[in-house]
Order: C-alpha cells, then sequence, then structure tokens
C-alpha cells in the first residue's frame, strides 16, 4: 500500500471528489483491484467522506460548535474556579461522548456489509471494435454512475460480443449497482469458469447474494474463494467472518 503522507490522503479525497483525470483514476481503480490494504483505506475514507458531507452531520457539528463556544465563554469568566473545571470537563466529555454515538449510529445505519465490501469494478481499456464509439459511451455512463444507461449501452455490445468476459463484467456491476442482482448473477455465473474472471465472477456473485439476503449462498462461494487463495482471499475471508458474527452474534 502507498506510503501514508498528506499527499496519499489528498489522493484519495480527489478520487472520492471525481477530481482525478482518467488516467489518474484508472490506475487508481486499477490498484484497488489487487491491492486489498490500498482498497480498505480507500473504503475507509469513503465512509468518513460520506458522512461529514451529510446534511444531518453539518447539523451536529453545528451543535457542537455552539457547545465549544459555550465551554470558551465559560473558562473567560473565571467564576468559581473548581464548579467550573468540573463543568468544562463534563461539557467535553459530552461532546466526545456524542462525536462517538453518532458516528458510530452513521456507521450502522450507512455501511451496510455489502457497501462495506464492494468495490466498482474498475474502468481498463477494453477490447476494441468497430462499435468503438458505443463502447466509449457505455465506459462514460459507467464511470459516470449513470447504470441505467450504462446497462442499455452494454446489453447491445455483449449481444454483438457475445465472447467479450470483460463487457459481461461490467454489465454485471452496472446491473448490481442499479439493484438487479438476479440478472447481475446472470452474467457473474457465466464468466465463473473463465480462466481469468473465474475468481472476480466468485467475488461479485457472493455480493450479489449478500445483496438479496442469501447468506448461505454467499458463504459457500466465499469458502471457494478463500480456497482458491488468489486476490479476493483476504476480502472473502474478512466477510466470510462478518456473516457469520450476523449468523451467530
Amino acid at each position: 500500500m502507498s506510503k501514508r503522507s498528506p499527499e496519499f490522503f489528498d489522493l484519495i479525497e480527489a478520487y472520492l471528489d471525481n477530481k482525478l483525470d482518467p488516467k489518474t483514476k484508472d490506475d487508481f481503480e486499477r490498484k484497488m483491484v489487487i491491492d486489498t490494504k490500498f482498497r480498505e483505506e480507500v473504503e475507509k475514507h469513503r465512509l468518513l467522506h460520506g458522512v461529514f458531507k451529510d446534511t444531518d452531520s453539518l447539523e451536529f457539528r453545528e451543535k457542537l460548535i455552539k457547545i465549544e463556544n459555550g465551554v470558551q465563554e465559560a473558562v473567560s469568566k473565571k467564576r468559581k474556579p473548581s464548579f467550573f473545571n468540573w463543568k468544562i470537563a463534563a461539557t467535553v466529555l459530552t461532546i466526545v461522548s456524542l462525536t462517538t454515538l453518532f458516528i458510530f449510529q452513521n456507521f450502522e445505519k450507512d455501511q451496510t456489509l455489502f457497501e462495506k465490501y464492494f468495490t466498482l469494478y474498475p474502468v481498463e481499456d477494453v477490447v476494441r471494435s468497430s462499435k468503438e464509439s458505443n463502447l466509449k459511451k457505455a465506459m462514460e455512463e459507467y464511470s459516470s454512475g449513470n447504470y441505467s444507461r450504462a446497462i442499455l449501452e452494454f446489453e447491445k455490445l455483449v449481444t454483438e460480443m457475445p465472447n467479450s468476459f470483460e463487457l459481461k463484467m461490467y454489465l454485471g456491476n452496472s446491473y448490481l449497482k442499479n439493484g438487479e442482482s438476479d440478472k447481475a448473477l446472470g452474467e457473474f455465473r457465466s464468466l465463473v469458469n473463465t480462466s481469468n474472471y473465474g475468481e472476480i465472477a466468485k467475488w461479485y456473485m457472493a455480493l450479489s447474494y449478500l445483496k438479496t439476503n442469501e447468506n448461505d449462498k454467499s458463504i459457500s462461494l466465499l469458502k471457494e474463494i478463500i480456497a482458491y487463495d488468489g486476490i479476493y482471499k483476504e476480502d472473502a475471508k474478512n466477510l466470510h467472518k462478518d456473516l457469520l458474527k450476523m449468523s451467530n452474534p
């Protein structure tokens, strides 16, 4: 994983704000696929990024500022030192407790297991063809998060190029992000026995079953991924552990 530095965190923030140039973004997303620790770091930032941009979060922070201003006012008056020292300590403790509770509640609300482990299949160079303009349009919609439009374009391309496994991977991810888990499963299932996409397809199938609350099927696939000992082994082990905890709290 890249060395932790201000530049490293700035790069992640730029990615989350969709401010990276296309090549840097492609390199960034490719690294997330092959580097588990890097992907985990990005997801941690994504969570905090969302929490502190949320309207409720901003209102909460404003309330904390008012509390802090009250503390400063108490200090400046310097009446009954022992009483105000106790009051300041209690207020600080309240701020810490409220902050922890607030972040924890947002984590529980926003961070489902699917959201915790899902990372969109990254944009890469795909097979060039006479339909390159259509391919470019599909990738632009996919990169922009317009999954309904991306689906329309990828469906056409997959029909024209049924042996393009990477296009099926993009179509499956688009279905999954669009809430069409059954269709996503169909695309991923067709890739399970391919040499280059088998493990990736099983990982996304496990996430698809997670999305539809078919945890037993997800666990079964995760065991296969762990046994395969590939790039998704650690993610599969962690998700498997989380699912077992959910089943046996």
